[in-house]
């Protein structure tokens, strides 16, 4: 007699809901893990990837271990529908603007009561101020990288410019020098355009 696949994952039985002690394998739940990304696992720009078990060797054979994955990515255009990329919108930006058809709107009024909350909005406080500070910075290491990308094709980049450019955090003052990266013809045009010679302090590139 074949096993049956749910009868094979005695390691997954109780994180399922089977009590110490019970074997009976028939009454193990189904277990479905959510996980929600704002980043694309699979690079395949699809809304949901669905994983679930299978035969390696025999694709086309059934096994059903009651086990599914789900990776729900905010940003993918693929797949799914309309209700799910309007869901997956407000959990990326949960504003009320986004909260546009009724589920999204019922939560949105269950987020803004909880968050009215003493305890919750001092940590909503904090979230939001880890959210702003996580944006600012992946911005920043992008502009960094573009001209990075752009000095490249003049050669290859002095160390000390380049830790330059990776100790600033002014965005401003990096969006400047994007556009001197994108119109120079060399990597000394570059730095002439910053004032020339430097090292870096803080927000800003100065003179040795």
């Amino acid at each position: 007699m074949l096993a049956e696949p749910e009868n094979l994952i005695y390691d997954q039985a109780y994180s399922r809901g089977l009590k110490s002690g019970e074997k009976d394998f028939i009454q193990l739940p189904n277990l479905y893990v959510l996980t929600i990304l704002s980043f694309d696992p699979f690079g395949k720009n699809q809304m949901v990837y669905t994983i679930r078990n299978k035969c390696e060797e025999v694709p086309e054979l059934e096994y059903d271990d009651g086990l599914r994955f789900y990776y729900f990515y905010t940003g993918g255009i693929k797949g799914g529908n309309e209700e799910l990329r309007t869901m997956l919108t407000y959990i990326q930006d949960s504003r009320q603007e986004n909260a546009t058809d009724d589920a999204t709107k019922e939560i949105h009024r269950y987020v803004s009561r909880v968050k009215l909350l003493p305890e919750v909005k001092k940590a909503y406080m904090r979230y939001e101020e880890i959210i702003y500070y996580e944006r600012r910075d992946a911005a920043i290491e992008a502009k960094i990288q573009d001209i990075l990308d752009l000095l490249e094709s003049h050669g290859e980049i002095p160390e000390s410019l380049k830790t330059c450019l990776q100790e600033t955090k002014d965005f401003n003052l990096l969006r400047e020098w994007l556009k001197l990266a994108a119109k120079v013809n060399s990597i000394e045009e570059f730095e002439a355009g910053m004032g020339g010679s430097r090292t870096c302090k803080k927000t800003k590139c100065e003179k040795d």
